[in-house]
């Protein structure tokens, strides 16, 4: 991708030690560490390797927040960073092992957030740990807020950034840090559109039901977090609208790509595009229920190309051995 090195941080509550031995060789900007168990593992690693490792310690600000409960990352009894008492501890005994060096502090409290204020609650958090860790001597360099802006979905409000980016900015200018800002979803979520054609239309009792060709295996943020993307029929001329439900093709009553959903009424071979899904996408697709995966099409400067070839059944079993 040509991203250099200095630019990547590597978060993730599981990290495996062939993966941080990776990260090391290829001196990236720093590890976010999750656990004191984990620093204990990096620090082995930079011993092995005699390198110095920089590290991020990744605050748990024991702020819950999120569009749906899967999505909450910064509650206190989550799996997912450390609480102030241990978040100093760690970087304390960073500072003193050798073979780290503690560099900033991290935090995220979950994603498809409209509201930036948990946000700005928990960066007001980790800079007050901050200020505790610099006046016991500890310089850090980086004030990495994570990311977890939101895509208003459903045509409400979205989240102001001026706003954000603004507050942001000045509280990294009073720790004299600098800032990492990951806002990922928020850029490439609406280049993307997820688009599936209609097999069959049908009635199910008082409900319509119009299947398509492409399903949760592609797309599974409705099933799993509730999403509700926007819909586009894509055919000509008036037709007269319904509320239907969007199902796809799998053996299962949670495979939909929308529920109740007023649209023009489809039919038998039309094109339904299902918008904004480029952040989650492709990206948690899988081969479930033997579904190949789909293409992926980029378009840019008035022409397209495929990024992706189309799954094949030959895909499903290549790997396996009798």
């Amino acid at each position: 991708m040509g991203i250099p090195p200095d630019r990547i941080v590597f978060s993730g509550v599981g990290k495996r030690e062939n993966e941080i031995r990776a990260a090391v060789e290829a001196g990236i900007r720093s590890l976010n560490v999750e656990s004191l168990e984990e620093l204990d593992e990096i620090a082995d690693v930079g011993r092995a390797l005699e390198r110095v490792v920089p590290v991020t310690i990744r605050l748990n600000p024991d702020i819950a927040s999120g569009g749906h409960e899967y999505l909450s990352t910064g509650g206190a009894g989550s799996k997912f960073g450390l609480g102030r008492g241990e978040a100093a501890e760690a970087v304390r005994w960073a500072e003193a092992a050798g073979a780290l060096s503690p560099v900033g502090i991290s935090f995220h409290v979950g994603s498809q957030l409209l509201d930036t204020k948990p946000l700005l609650e928990a960066a007001d958090r980790a800079a007050e740990l901050w200020r505790q860790l610099a006046a016991a001597g500890i310089p850090l360099r980086d004030f990495d807020v994570g990311g977890g802006l939101g895509l208003a979905y459903n045509d409400g409000p979205e989240p102001d950034v001026g706003d954000y980016i603004a507050r942001l900015g000045g509280l990294a200018r009073g720790l004299e840090a600098t800032l990492l800002l990951e806002p990922g979803r928020h850029l490439v979520g609406p280049v993307g559109t997820f688009v599936t054609r209609v097999v069959h239309v049908k009635q199910a009792g008082a409900k319509t039901i119009v299947v398509c060709d492409g399903g949760s295996n592609d797309l599974l943020r409705p099933a799993l977090y509730g999403a509700e993307h926007p819909i586009t029929v894509l055919a000509d001329g008036e037709r007269e609208r319904a509320t239907v439900d969007l199902a796809g093709p799998l053996c299962e009553s949670g495979d939909f790509l929308a529920l109740n959903r007023s649209v023009p009424l489809p039919r038998r071979g039309d094109l339904i595009a299902v918008e904004l899904a480029g952040a989650y996408g492709r990206v948690m697709s899988s081969t479930y229920n033997a579904r190949p995966l789909c293409a992926e099409v980029v378009v840019e400067q008035g022409s397209w190309r495929v990024s992706r070839e189309r799954g094949t059944y030959d895909d499903l079993v290549r790997n396996e051995h009798t």
